[in-house]
């Protein structure tokens, strides 16, 4: 013991130079535990952001954009046209178009460069299957004059003037499933469901046996914003319209029986909510502040694990 301490003292010269060096130990140590963990997070967060879209403004146009493990990457749509949404499942990627010459919108499937919709009508909030067969969407259903303003318009709708529809994109058929808005694909126990929202609550439809399961969200109010599911079908993300607070709440299922039980809440300004895998993203801006990504481990929405700062002030998707 005795021949391990001089070697010590021999190595850093004197007892102070010691002391110096174990005090310098410690702070190297907790340094690199706090940068560690913070790296470690950051790679948590970064691996759940991957692949994940945005549409932005950039110069005036709307541009797609899919984050990488180290920033993020323009994605060429080859159209002519402005793009305002976008869904993928699979190997699938389908983009909601309007026209640069008559203002019509419709999807375009990407991968082989067609449209697969032609009637030109408001559409919104795709989906697609995570096999890629199936696409979902929501479509206006009033009927609007040349002179209104269509934007106008699409702000005052509620949630019941949107009719839901899902298609086969490989045969064309078109299936309708009444008022709703925002459907999304999910799937528990091998049995795939369409969830959408109505002005009196959640809907799911088993897409095999077609049975269809409510949740009332007890308000004496129409439900006024769609609400997120998702993919496993374990967690529903909902805006209050009192507090303008999304809520998390874990969605439960009993046979045919679905019901939810809250868990926790996002930053207040959070507009935006998706999920992917176990995380959940919260889009958020504080006045004319830059927008802020965050993301969320559903075990902890106490703090999140990792934060982007978009480039543009102009957010308009968000896609997991």
């Amino acid at each position: 013991m005795a021949s391990f301490k001089k070697m010590v003292l021999r190595a850093f010269g004197s007892k102070q130079s010691l002391a110096l060096g174990v005090v310098v130990l410690v702070v190297v140590l907790a340094v690199g535990f706090v940068y560690g963990r913070s790296f470690a997070d950051d790679v948590r967060g970064g691996l759940a952001l991957r692949g994940a879209h945005s549409i932005e403004a950039d110069s005036g146009t709307r541009v797609l954009n899919e984050f990488g493990l180290f920033g993020t990457k323009h994605v060429s749509v080859p159209f002519s046209g402005t793009i305002v949404d976008y869904a993928e499942g699979g190997a699938t990627k389908v983009a909601l178009i309007v026209s640069t010459k008559d203002g019509k919108e419709d999807f375009a499937l990407l991968s082989t460069s067609r449209m697969i919709t032609s009637d030109g009508g408001i559409k919104g909030a795709p989906a697609v299957s995570s096999d890629g067969s199936m696409l979902a969407y929501a479509r206006f259903s009033k009927t609007l004059k040349p002179d209104d303003n269509v934007g106008a318009a699409l702000a005052a709708s509620s949630v019941d003037d949107w009719i839901v529809e899902t298609m086969d994109i490989a045969k064309g058929a078109v299936v309708t499933h009444g008022a709703g808005y925002a459907p999304q694909f999910f799937t528990i126990d091998g049995a795939r469901y369409l969830f959408f929202t109505t002005s009196k609550g959640l809907t799911m439809l088993n897409l095999g046996n077609r049975a269809l399961a409510s949740v009332a969200l007890g308000t004496t109010t129409p439900v006024r914003f769609p609400a997120k599911v998702s993919a496993d079908g374990g967690y529903v993300a909902l805006l209050d319209a009192a507090t303008y607070r999304y809520s998390i709440f874990s969605l439960r299922q009993n046979g045919s029986i679905f019901s939810i039980q809250p868990k926790g809440e996002l930053p207040l300004g959070t507009y935006l909510v998706a999920f992917k895998g176990s995380s959940v993203f919260g889009v958020a801006r504080a006045g004319s502040g830059p927008v802020v990504l965050s993301v969320f481990d559903l075990k902890n929405l106490q703090r999140p694990i990792l934060t982007h700062q978009f480039s543009s002030t102009a957010l308009y998707r968000f896609i997991p």
